[in-house]
């Protein structure tokens, strides 16, 4: 009777004992789902941060740029009107005095040439070449005030160029006077990186892409939103309606920031206003410019988890262990 008293009370302590560490186990289990939950759910957060910061600096380095390219842009605009009224001031009486005079705005601003025609299209440049029946003269003399043109191909130069032009008289007659700058000039502006990745074009309203700073597109009609539809493999329709959203959003002289995926793969894009001409700024960077910084600040929550779990662990056996002793 004693012997069978004490087979049942050595059972009960074993039933108390597989309970009590059955109920051990569910407790580590439960923190450990808790954690990783907890987790889960910083990592999420830390990566929307990450994405936020992607589309703030993305947006300050698109500004940034612009301002440096309005500025560049508005003193060369700006000394070519005023050696366009110093001429009509009367006092040169040829196209070598105002070259001889003018030699110095052109090293100082990175003018290459000055060029004066006449409403026919014919005259001469600063280092001598002679200009016949030069295409579209129209387009400048009907400008009243100092004008940018697009980059073109230049006559006397296998370069790119942009065209400075301001109509003033010559000798009673009217004259156009032409500042040409390489195009390669503003590139150098539009070399700006994020986190030294990404790259910037320079497009009017249209979407003509003027200048690439990454040196893909040689075609000069080239279009913006064609070619990243081509270059990024975009069929889907979600991406397509962003470029669409981003076509229009240019056309009525908007700014915005937004990403595309393909691939796998995210690129933030961002279009800002240049102020000059109908000319936009737009900026792109790949989700490659962030994955350094996630993968390194997830590493560091996956380690920090792990050691949280494995802290829980050791104090939950210590505890089983300790109250083990006591029995």
């Amino acid at each position: 009777m004693i012997r069978r008293k004490r087979i049942i009370k050595k059972s009960k302590n074993k039933y108390i004992e597989y309970k009590s560490n059955r109920s051990a186990i569910i407790w580590v289990i439960c923190i450990f789902i808790a954690v990783l939950i907890l987790s889960l759910i910083y990592i999420n957060g830390i990566r929307k941060l990450i994405y936020k910061n992607v589309y703030q600096n993305i947006t300050e380095l698109s500004e940034q740029t612009v301002t440096q390219l309005n500025l560049a842009i508005t003193d060369q605009k700006n000394v070519v009107h005023l050696m366009a009224e110093t001429i009509n001031r009367g006092h040169f009486n040829s196209e070598e005095e105002i070259f001889n005079n003018f030699r110095e705005e052109l090293d100082n601003y990175h003018f290459t040439r000055l060029v004066i025609l006449d409403k026919k299209g014919n005259g001469i440049t600063s280092d001598g070449f002679e200009v016949k029946d030069y295409p579209n003269i129209d387009e400048f003399f009907k400008e009243k005030c100092t004008y940018l043109s697009e980059n073109r191909p230049s006559t006397v130069s296998n370069n790119q160029v942009n065209i400075y032009a301001h109509v003033f008289k010559l000798n009673g007659k009217d004259r156009i006077l032409m500042a040409t700058i390489n195009t390669s000039e503003y590139k150098e502006i539009l070399l700006r990186r994020l986190f030294g990745k990404g790259g910037t074009y320079l497009v009017n309203n249209k979407g003509i892409v003027l200048i690439d700073s990454f040196g893909n597109i040689k075609d000069n009609s080239a279009n913006l939103y064609d070619y990243f539809k081509t270059k990024y493999n975009i069929t889907d329709k979600e991406n397509i309606e962003k470029l669409e959203a981003m076509e229009e959003g240019i056309k009525n002289n908007n700014i915005g920031t937004f990403d595309i995926t393909f691939n796998g793969e995210i690129h933030f894009i961002h279009y800002e206003r240049l102020g000059i001409n109908d000319w936009y700024v737009v900026t792109t960077a790949s989700d490659n410019t962030i994955a350094y910084e996630l993968i390194r600040l997830t590493i560091i929550s996956i380690v920090l988890c792990l050691v949280i779990i494995c802290f829980i662990v050791c104090i939950s056996i210590y505890i089983a262990v300790s109250a083990r002793k006591e029995k």
